[in-house]
């Protein structure tokens, strides 16, 4: 699942707290603004997605959530972050993640695009 989000020039971070002896919690912010929602959504698409392909015999698919911003600031030498499952990074980096991640053969994708076109609206 990819989520592009579109956020002209606004920093993208984690905040990291606690450890040493505190639960430690990450949270997304963009332009200094906490975005756990992104996340949330991220994962609730992912499991609508894996529910419809398990109806439909691909309960072992791979799904995994991807929120791309285009657009955004990102601090220099910064790498692509995984919040909770959820990778966030920006267009760049998902091309190289999908060049390098080559999961199906194109017989599959054309199956498995068939089943989540049928079940999904176009955004």
């Amino acid at each position: 699942m990819i989520d592009a989000k579109h956020y002209r020039g606004r920093r993208v971070r984690v905040r990291t707290e606690g450890g040493w002896g505190r639960p430690r919690t990450q949270t997304l912010t963009v332009g200094g603004r906490d975005q756990a929602r992104l996340i949330a959504g991220m994962h609730w698409q992912v499991e609508q997605v894996r529910a419809h392909l398990a109806a439909h015999g691909g309960a072992a698919a791979p799904v995994t959530g991807k929120l791309c911003f285009v657009d955004a600031d990102w601090p220099p030498l910064s790498s692509p972050l995984l919040i909770d499952g959820v990778h966030v990074l920006w267009p760049k980096k998902l091309k190289d993640f999908l060049f390098r991640s080559r999961v199906l053969d194109p017989a599959a994708i054309d199956h498995w695009h068939r089943i989540l076109a049928g079940g999904f609206r176009s955004a």
